[in-house]
């Protein structure tokens, strides 16, 4: 082959991995499929990222055609040191390599469940914490003291101490299980709404499972179950990984020889699995 035509056939190769892997990545924000993979923090820079793959695909694609024209624009520079490699095996299983992402995003996006939660272990959220110790007023002190590290959460289990239900919600999931934890005196006796899957592990026993969640802070290989032990009289009909929404009452209790709130469930009800199988630390929080 001509060394002009094997440029061109290099500099081709090259632009058809840049724009598959733009589209590829275009193809995950147009599906709303981003966030199984990343964290919703990141997909900004990832969609510029696309951007910026296929001008750079536009940009080799143009390259080709001078190549393809006798002119290669990378030998401009007379150094003699931009020939086309030959077109072999090796060449192509570097092509081959940079296409493996795509190939990988081909494959459907399995969330996090509880096997994954098995393997990595599940967080009860500040079951193990001792209440800080500070605080500005009697009142506070005696229910919710805080330090320097833990006044948002005593200023956020206050705000949830005087509603009659705590519906959890989404954008503050940990942030919510955290302070009421914190705070597990406080919260005794109080009713509660939150959804999750169906998880049991060791400590699980008989009429007990774990409503959980994955707290992810970049992606997935990062992420981390949180989940709260519940009481359910139905608890052996709860298939593992089921997508449920309980209500209760929250009691004192202990769960795997730790002290943790219980929630006591009174009302149960298969829930869709969210559009977002994962939940992020507020970074305003």
């Amino acid at each position: 082959m001509a060394p002009t035509a094997l440029a061109a056939l290099h500099h081709a190769a090259k632009s058809a991995v840049l724009a598959a892997l733009s589209l590829s990545l275009t193809q995950l924000a147009r599906t709303g499929t981003l966030n199984r993979y990343i964290a919703p923090k990141l997909e900004l820079g990832v969609k510029l990222s696309a951007l910026a793959l296929f001008a750079l695909a536009v940009f080799r694609l143009w390259i080709a055609l001078r190549a393809w024209q006798g002119d290669d624009a990378e030998a401009d520079c007379g150094c003699g040191a931009h020939g086309p490699a030959a077109a072999g095996p090796r060449q192509l299983a570097v092509y081959a390599m940079f296409l493996l992402p795509i190939v990988f995003g081909l494959l459907p996006a399995v969330p996090l469940g509880s096997a994954d939660a098995a393997r990595a272990g599940i967080h009860l959220p500040g079951a193990a914490a001792e209440h800080p110790q500070r605080s500005d007023t009697a009142a506070d002190a005696e229910a919710f003291p805080f330090d320097e590290f833990t006044r948002p959460y005593a200023e956020l289990a206050r705000r949830l101490h005087a509603l009659p239900l705590i519906d959890v919600p989404e954008p503050l999931y940990i942030e919510t299980l955290s302070s009421i934890d914190l705070y597990r005196k406080a919260f005794a006796g109080h009713r509660i709404r939150l959804t999750g899957f169906v998880h049991r592990d060791s400590g699980a026993t008989d009429g007990v499972y774990l409503l959980s969640r994955f707290a992810v802070s970049c992606c997935p290989a990062d992420a981390r179950a949180y989940g709260l032990p519940v009481l359910d009289a139905q608890a052996k009909q709860r298939r593992t990984d089921e997508w449920l929404t309980v209500e209760g009452v929250l009691e004192e209790g202990v769960y795997d020889g730790q002290p943790a709130l219980v929630l006591r469930a009174e009302q149960t009800r298969s829930a869709p699995p969210p559009a977002s199988p994962y939940v992020y630390l507020d970074p305003d929080f």
